[in-house]
């Protein structure tokens, strides 16, 4: 009996077409946009290519990769004003 690999099968990104313009409008990243949807970085450049939404979308504010990290958020970290009244 040999094993049979299962293929994970994606649905279409056409049907993502409308979410993705929305999320490059307000400045995502391609690759942050691929990680939210689970496709592939490859694929959705691809797609974003052949569907023409770069040039649609060549003034605003997005780019192709992710280019800051992610801020660390300190809690709980007191912090003195150095407020001295003489």
């Amino acid at each position: 009996m040999g094993r049979w690999k299962k293929e994970v099968h994606l649905p279409s990104l056409a049907g993502y077409k409308e979410i993705i313009i929305v999320m490059m409008r307000h400045g995502g990243a391609v690759d942050r946009i691929a990680k939210d949807l689970g496709y592939p970085e490859k694929k959705v450049v691809d797609y974003i290519k052949a569907e023409g939404i770069d040039m649609l979308l060549n003034r605003r504010s997005w780019t192709w990769k992710e280019t800051r990290k992610g801020r660390r958020r300190i809690r709980g970290q007191y912090k003195p004003r150095n407020n001295k009244k003489v």
